[in-house]
């Protein structure tokens, strides 16, 4: 399977239990500096070691494991609370995408993406999440 340059935007579409995450996990785990949004709390590596077993409860949590991330790249799953998962607190997922951009050179994925963009203007109220998805 070849697969796509870093710098693409890939979306895996289908059914329930289709296989999508399974898909995103064989691809991510080939590339270093990965940011994984996971706001179903549900995302895992199902693999054992070190370099699959950071995980992000809070963004300043997130934060930390990133900064660490640039010295080995290692990936880092980040959960956010239910509450930074509502329309009214979008600032707080916009801040995730706001930080893997200004990083440069690190692959973001979003588990369950319908779960992050609710909301008619939510693309208003949250441009670093438009930019990510529509510009890389």
């Amino acid at each position: 399977m070849k697969l796509p340059p870093a710098n693409s935007r890939v979306c895996f579409v289908g059914p329930t239990r289709s296989g999508k995450t399974y898909l995103a996990r064989s691809w991510l785990r080939t590339y270093d500096n990965v940011a994984i949004l996971d706001p179903k709390r549900q995302f895992s590596w199902n693999t054992p070691g070190k370099r699959f077993a950071r995980i992000a409860n809070t963004y300043r949590q997130f934060e930390r494991l990133m900064v660490r991330s640039e010295a080995d790249g290692f990936p880092v799953i980040y959960r956010p609370p239910e509450e930074h998962l509502l329309p009214e607190n979008c600032e707080y997922l916009d801040g995730f995408y706001r930080y893997c951009l200004e990083r440069r050179n690190t692959l973001t994925y979003t588990d369950e993406l319908y779960y992050v963009a609710s909301g008619s203007d939510f693309t208003r109220r949250a441009p670093y999440f438009f930019r990510a998805v529509t510009t890389g």
